[in-house]
């Protein structure tokens, strides 16, 4: 499968379970940031998926088993819309696992330039979540998950947009 397809397949099936996670959703107003957070990372994921999965080699064992934590942790994000700390904590560790993924690739592939701009961005991931979780520690759980959601988003559309970071 091609890069193109495995990005949209990938990206649909997160679309899917992440409808199906909204159908238990009992408080719209700690759950809506969450699934705005979890489309704009659905849709973040199609860009890097087509992107990285045309240059990771495909026998890359390593890749393979820190894509299937990666996988699993999305899946688990869908069904954790109605608790916000969990959310939040998932958050966090999907993008210090993202962080270690592409840490293994540097000197094993070409663009060690990409690369090093994704763990980057992937350690802002898990800054911003560590700050949403402070917020949420001190009790202000709206605020956390609102916080989360608005940087995510202002930082995919300039990510996405006005400086896409996905090309090579």
């Amino acid at each position: 499968m091609n890069s193109q397809k495995k990005a949209l397949f990938v990206s649909l099936l997160f679309l899917i379970v992440g409808i199906v996670g909204t159908i238990t959703i009992d408080n719209f107003s700690i759950s809506l940031p969450l699934i705005i957070f979890y489309f704009t990372i659905t849709i973040n994921t199609y860009f890097s998926i087509k992107l990285y999965a045309g240059i990771v080699p495909k026998e890359n064992v390593q890749q393979k088993n820190v894509d299937a934590l990666l996988f699993l942790l999305y899946l688990a994000l869908a069904f954790t819309f109605n608790h916000a700390q969990l959310f939040i904590f998932l958050t966090g560790l999907l993008f210090s696992i993202a962080v270690i993924k592409y840490a293994l690739l540097l000197g094993r592939i070409d663009y060690q330039d990409l690369l090093r701009k994704k763990i980057c961005i992937d350690i802002l991931g898990v800054m911003m979540a560590l700050v949403a979780y402070g917020i949420f520690s001190f009790g202000y759980t709206e605020i956390a998950v609102w916080f989360m959601a608005g940087i995510f988003c202002i930082a995919n559309i300039y990510l996405l947009l006005v400086k896409p970071m996905y090309t090579i």
